[in-house]
């Protein structure tokens, strides 16, 4: 019990960590999105602030306590600045399908609890990479950043190119605790998927203003059996979901910064983030910016629309003392530096394992479907074309690593597409949704 009241005290001080942070930032967020924003933002600072000051040599504890006096200095500079407000929290009378949501996903949320409790970590990427680091880490034992020692970065050879956001928010977690447990090991999976429905619904309300649409896409998310299974499982990979998805929500209220900090934490996470969702994401910035006629008459260079687009970089660089580091030190960001290859059986067998697999239910085969039905109507709005962008590219960078390089291994065993494409879930089901919107803001104009 004890180990939940500090998780909670944690989380609550990374929220605190990404509200005194976006007070310096004007910003047009309702109260909702202000704290699921804070959570994320906290969550990302936090754990790359430590990180970085152990890459200089920092011990942890010392760190961990330079970041809360930090914080603690930022609220104070925050306070004089008058920046400092508390929100005014209001839900409103709930409708009767969002009852049935709200008994759904509390009702995963306690499966997701008995899961972690009742039962160990056991899958292997879990045990070696993803808790098996942090608990190096705050164990002091097996674990180095002296690229001398046989243990430099773990013992798992093949993880070193792996980022720490995950790793260091578990370490600091059990810092707080003062000891370590599997509980510690895999909760932040149960926030990640709580904030991939919350980003998810909000999004959906802003764009629409229909409730039962943003329930309906809140619904389909938080359905899927996957996703309820990953965010008890230990791993990193609803982490990225939940990073991208926000990025997206952070581009459709146009803060072009805090979308650029939030697709850093995609990558920070896990270096899919940088590799199948950071490109999709450049792509939506771009045709925010432009119009198919400035594109096509290549009227691209007006200074207004550049200096969003480099407010986003500027959320981007946030990440380059990791960057710098695995420059330093040759990391990489494949395990074995893949190489192209083609594989033309690829394509089969992605649609045989995840379109009409049992992993995903039919959820790819409604996608599939909806994008072919909503395609004209998404390319000639300016916002369903930048999100079409972000979703085609994206789509194409995963069937790219799986059918084009070394990564087809684990196509054909299974044991990495099914987490790639459920990074994909929250991105997806709000592509789609903004397309039904449309169809459906046509008939209501009829």
């Amino acid at each position: 019990m004890i180990t939940f009241f500090v998780i909670c005290a944690h989380l609550l001080l990374n929220v605190w960590i990404g509200w005194v942070f976006l007070t310096f930032f004007p910003d047009n967020r309702n109260w909702a999105e202000s704290l699921v924003a804070s959570l994320l933002l906290g969550i990302y600072l936090e754990t790359l602030l430590i990180a970085s000051m152990l890459f200089i040599g920092v011990s942890i504890k010392i760190s961990v306590i330079l970041m809360t006096g930090g914080i603690l200095l930022l609220t104070f500079v925050a306070w004089l600045k008058g920046n400092i407000t508390m929100p005014k929290f209001s839900l409103g009378k709930l409708k009767w399908y969002e009852w049935i949501l709200l008994f759904s996903i509390v009702e995963k949320i306690m499966f997701g609890l008995w899961k972690i409790i009742q039962t160990p970590l056991f899958f292997d990427d879990a045990l070696t990479q993803w808790s098996g680091r942090a608990r190096s880490l705050f164990g002091s034992v097996n674990f180095s950043l002296n690229p001398e020692s046989p243990v430099f970065l773990g013992i798992i050879e093949s993880k070193k190119h792996y980022p720490f956001a995950i790793q260091v928010w578990r370490m600091v977690t059990a810092i707080f605790n003062g000891s370590w447990n599997d509980t510690i090991g895999r909760v932040d999976g149960l926030v990640f998927f709580i904030a991939i429905i919350s980003t998810v619904w909000l999004i959906v309300w802003r764009f629409s203003k229909i409730r039962w649409l943003a329930t309906l896409a809140a619904f389909i998310v938080s359905a899927l059996p996957l996703q309820i299974w990953h965010a008890a499982a230990g791993y990193g990979d609803i982490a990225v979901g939940a990073f991208a998805v926000a990025s997206l929500a952070s581009l459709l209220r146009q803060e072009w910064f805090l979308a650029g900090i939030f697709a850093a934490g995609a990558a920070w996470t896990k270096n899919d983030g940088l590799i199948l969702y950071m490109p999709g994401i450049f792509v939506m910035v771009f045709l925010l910016q432009f119009s198919l006629k400035e594109i096509r008459e290549f009227k691209w260079f007006q200074k207004e629309k550049w200096q969003k687009i480099i407010l986003f970089m500027a959320g981007l660089i946030t990440l380059i003392p990791w960057f710098i580091f695995k420059y330093i030190h040759a990391l990489g960001v494949t395990p074995n530096q893949e190489k192209l290859s083609f594989h033309p059986e690829a394509l089969g067998l992605f649609w045989k394992y995840v379109v009409n697999g049992s992993s995903h239910s039919i959820f790819w085969l409604f996608i599939s479907v909806s994008i072919l039905l909503i395609l004209s109507k998404m390319y000639r709005d300016n916002t369903g074309r930048a999100l079409l962008g972000l979703f085609l590219t994206s789509f194409l960078a995963i069937a790219f690593v799986y059918s084009c390089t070394d990564a087809y291994r684990f196509l054909l065993d299974e044991t990495g597409v099914h987490r790639s494409m459920l990074q994909f879930y929250g991105v997806a089901i709000v592509v789609v949704i903004y397309g039904i919107w449309l169809k459906i803001s046509d008939f209501s104009l009829n």
